[in-house]
């Protein structure tokens, strides 16, 4: 059953970019882990996916920020060579001589007018002036996209191992083998206290 409080929830969810744990505080008012273990449940709910999904898909599109886009531009960032901003002769390419591909890694691009002096002219005696770009390129975050690429696709260990359960290994089949439960038993706790 859809309540406001799930409506609540759905709308911060959406305002808080995907973060269970705030839209949960947020939308009841509950602090602590028990927030985070609340929103995984509520996240459950059909109807709450339901609405994330009609708070959130509308802006998305609005701004053309699809899912495959998004994984798009990060791998633009994640692989590009920069062999590609850079001509044979080792000199910054153009902008519009860059590939877009290489382009959209490309975070910023800073260009300073500079006067530089050279040594005394032999001839006159004067220190002659040359007019010259300072151009400075800065690339976006490699490592970060290809981070964020292994986090969508599933490629990362878990950030942090859930032990509050420090129930023995239990098995519903263990307990039909005579004597097989209490020897799994005695295996993990000398596992353990082996590492310890």
């Amino acid at each position: 059953m859809l309540t406001e409080n799930k409506i609540k929830y759905a709308l911060a969810y959406a305002a808080n970019g995907g973060n269970q744990s705030a839209a949960y505080r947020d939308a009841y008012g509950a602090e602590g882990a028990s927030a985070g273990s609340a929103a995984s449940e509520l996240m459950k709910s059909s109807e709450v996916k339901m609405m994330i999904k009609v708070f959130t898909d509308p802006a998305m599109d609005l701004y053309g920020a699809t899912a495959d886009r998004i994984i798009r531009e990060l791998s633009f960032v994640a692989f590009f060579d920069i062999s590609q901003i850079f001509d044979e002769d080792g000199n910054l390419r153009s902008i519009k001589e860059i590939p877009l591909a290489t382009r959209r890694a490309i975070a910023s691009l800073d260009i300073q007018a500079m006067e530089a002096f050279m040594d005394e002219d032999d001839e006159t005696g004067k220190r002659k002036s040359i007019n010259t770009l300072l151009k400075k390129l800065r690339t976006s975050d490699k490592l970060k996209a290809l981070e964020q690429l292994c986090k969508i696709k599933g490629l990362n260990a878990p950030d942090r191992l859930d032990l509050s359960n420090t129930e023995p290994f239990k098995h519903e089949h263990v307990h039909n083998l005579p004597g097989l439960e209490a020897r799994l038993d005695k295996l993990i706790k000398d596992k353990i206290d082996e590492e310890l």
